[in-house]
């Protein structure tokens, strides 16, 4: 997502007022706020459709920004996960707990 946008509506995320008498969306949560009218007309930059990462169970075959990107969708916590082989570790065992 580039830049942020500004909202020109009041919307509710999980309890939060967001807009322009509210805080500042971040880039995940604005991808939550699906209603054009938000941000005046134009739905916000968008990511491709769908998750940023393929079917199946993560594997070392999958780049580091699609391991990251299923941890985040799945809340699982990468630590300090830094190399492709720690991060399917970790998404594994966070799996199997």
């Amino acid at each position: 997502m580039g830049a942020a946008k500004e909202l020109e509506a009041n919307v509710y995320v999980d309890g939060v007022l967001y807009g322009p008498a509210g805080e500042k969306p971040s880039a995940e949560v604005a991808k939550a706020i699906t209603n054009p009218k938000a941000w005046g007309g134009d739905a916000p930059e968008s990511e491709p459709e769908g998750p940023a990462y393929p079917e199946g169970e993560p594997s070392e075959e999958w780049t580091g920004k699609q391991l990251d990107a299923y941890a985040v969708d799945k809340s699982v916590d990468l630590g300090g996960a830094s190399t492709k082989a720690d991060k399917v570790a970790a998404i594994q065992a966070a799996a199997s707990a």
